[in-house]
């Protein structure tokens, strides 16, 4: 399988053009080369193309230099450390998607991160299968973010704590973490969050990502099986929710996307109009009950 490098030369070329000898050509003009990172464009799409590393780390610097978007989607990426190596020959992208490749793996306690990439402003991470201490600990990383994509990566609860969760951690009946409901503020930065296409069902899970990201504006929870936004007491674990409102976590969202949730009755509409600062509404139902 190639490297970045080996897909990005087979597209845009790395080596001096061939043609016939000048000697044999009725007239010679010369007309300079463009230079290999000068032909590499700022918008740097390489789908499709079975990337599994980065490549040779100082041809791929001088390439990239001037990339600032990257998309990688649909390649063979596993290795959190090669993505790193990619966004360290890559100073200047602003936007990468890692979408369909399989990022499941944890970061290692090796690959500590300190902030590091505080030009990359949108994260891509769609059905990759990335786990939440991973998101953690790439959120640590990366100062600058403002929109981050975690859709179709089968989450059934939220945990962006510090630590991992074991299985026993969750309640089997409802996917809550049993005694992990205060979330504290995770980035500072973020603003725009699209999770959807994920099995989660009670929306104070989805609550937990209003309060990592207190300053949330934008949030897209759409093909999720979310039937309310009042608390749901669990009989199993005994977790009653306390006396929290739907919209205490979400006090700058201005967007909020709902298509093909569970939600069906006019009491669901009138929480979301409590929501302070919405301005922007979808809400795409089969059937609204009366009661």
């Amino acid at each position: 399988m190639p490297s970045l490098l080996e897909a990005l030369e087979r597209k845009y070329g790395g080596g001096a053009n061939t043609g016939p000898p000048i000697d044999d050509m009725p007239v010679a003009i010369f007309v300079p080369k463009r230079s290999p990172r000068l032909s590499v464009p700022t918008l740097l799409v390489l789908n499709d193309c079975d990337i599994d590393r980065a490549g040779d780390a100082a041809v791929l610097a001088d390439k990239c230099a001037d990339v600032v978007e990257l998309d990688l989607a649909n390649n063979r990426l596993t290795d959190w450390q090669e993505v790193f190596a990619i966004l360290e020959q890559t100073p200047r992208v602003r936007f990468l998607n890692l979408s369909f490749n399989r990022l499941s793996a944890q970061i290692q306690a090796a690959q500590a991160l300190q902030p590091r990439w505080d030009s990359l402003s949108n994260l891509v991470l769609n059905s990759t299968y990335v786990g939440w201490p991973t998101v953690h600990d790439l959120l640590k990383a990366l100062p600058a973010l403002e929109e981050l994509h975690l859709s179709l990566n089968e989450y059934s609860y939220v945990n962006l704590t510090a630590g991992d969760t074991d299985v026993e951690d969750r309640c089997e009946a409802c996917s809550r973490l049993v005694g992990a409901d205060t979330v504290e503020p995770v980035h500072e930065q973020l603003t725009k969050l699209h999770f959807s296409g994920n099995p989660i069902s009670s929306w104070r899970e989805i609550s937990k990502l209003g309060y990592a990201f207190p300053h949330l504006e934008s949030l897209l929870v759409n093909d999720c099986p979310i039937t309310s936004l009042e608390p749901d007491p669990c009989e199993k674990c005994g977790h009653d929710n306390g006396n929290w409102k739907s919209h205490e976590a979400f006090p700058y969202l201005r967007f909020l996307n709902l298509n093909n949730t569970g939600l069906a009755t006019w009491d669901e509409v009138d929480r979301l109009a409590r929501f302070p600062a919405l301005r922007s509404l979808r809400v795409q139902v089969r059937k609204i009950h009366p009661f």
